[in-house]
Parts: C-alpha cells; sequence; structure tokens
C-alpha cells in the first residue's frame, strides 16, 4: 500500500500535469486564432479569394492572445483571467463585502456561473461568503488571507498587459483608440 508521500507526489504530479495540458491548450488555441486571417489580407478558400479579414477576427485574435498571456501567468495560483479579475474586484469593497449579484452585473455573467466561479475560489481558499445578519439571502463575498497577498501581483499582471496593449502608440493614439472601442461597444 503506498504511503502518504507517495500519493502527495502522485497528486502534484497530476496537477503539474493537468497545468502542461491546459497552458499548451491555451497556446495552441492562441496560435491558431493569431493565424487565421492575422496579417490583415485576403484569404484564400480552395484557391479562391475569400472575404477580407473581419474586425471580428481581429478582436477575437487579441482576445485570444491576451487571455492566454494572463492565463499562462496565473496559473502558478491555479487561477485564470476571469477569477483574478473577480477577486481584484472582491477586493475593492473588501471593508464591506460584495454580493454576488453586483459581480455578476460587473462581468457580464449569470449568477450562476458566478456562484461557480465562486465556489471554485472558495475550495482553493481565496475568498469566504458571509451571510449577514438579518439577511440570509444575500451571502457578501471577501477576499481571505491567503489571498490578499496575491492581489498586488494581479494587478501587475494586468497593469504589465495594459502596457503592452499600447506598447508603441502614442498618447493620441492611445486617446483615438480608446474613442474608437468605445464606439464600437456602443455598436454592439
Amino acid at each position: 500500500m503506498p504511503d502518504k508521500d507517495e500519493n502527495e507526489k502522485k497528486s502534484k504530479k497530476s496537477k503539474s500535469a493537468k497545468k502542461a495540458k491546459k497552458a499548451e491548450k491555451l497556446e495552441n488555441a492562441a496560435k491558431m486564432a493569431a493565424a487565421e486571417g492575422s496579417d490583415g489580407a485576403e484569404r484564400e478558400v480552395g484557391g479562391k479569394s475569400a472575404d477580407p479579414v473581419l474586425y471580428a477576427d481581429r478582436f477575437r485574435e487579441i482576445e485570444a492572445q491576451l487571455k492566454f498571456s494572463a492565463d499562462s501567468r496565473l496559473a502558478e495560483w491555479e487561477l485564470n483571467v476571469q477569477q483574478a479579475q473577480a477577486l481584484g474586484y472582491i477586493h475593492t469593497f473588501q471593508a464591506d463585502g460584495i454580493i454576488q449579484n453586483d459581480l455578476a452585473k460587473q462581468f457580464g455573467r449569470t449568477g450562476a456561473s458566478i456562484s461557480s466561479m465562486l465556489q471554485g475560489l472558495e475550495k482553493k481558499g481565496f475568498v469566504r461568503r458571509v451571510i449577514p445578519e438579518g439577511n440570509e439571502r444575500q451571502k457578501k463575498v471577501y477576499v481571505t488571507e491567503k489571498a490578499e497577498p496575491l492581489i498586488p501581483e494581479i494587478n501587475f499582471i494586468f497593469a504589465e498587459l495594459e502596457k503592452r496593449i499600447t506598447a508603441g502608440l502614442t498618447s493620441k493614439e492611445r486617446d483615438l483608440l480608446d474613442t474608437l472601442l468605445e464606439k464600437v461597444k456602443s455598436n454592439l
């Protein structure tokens, strides 16, 4: 019968293998997204010229590359982008706590998906949910002591991504990009 140390080693190896496999999948997805029409030229389908690359393709490519970059940096804590963003947002309201419904509104997700994400963060020991006296229907969410030291690291990762997004752009170009993206967003 294997001893406790052997079981722990196997469990760590299994987790490590899962992380590596997930990172590989993310990298492949980012490469595929980048390869699909990333040069802005017309694509060829069956030897014939197809539609030019669509703006939606560009957004998808950018999103895939950003997600891969952030997820690979957050993997050491077994977090993904959405979980890290949620932790940062919850931390912003740490003094009073925040309710799940507010998280769902902030991130444009359903209550069920937020609940599922919070369950995962709870299992990892990063958040705790507290039922306030006199209001059993609305649990307040807080980051734990275990998550506190991660918040500056998470903020740094996202700040670094922001710098990479606008690297090489002048101040005027950044302002224009922001204006144009707001217009695009309002069209949807």
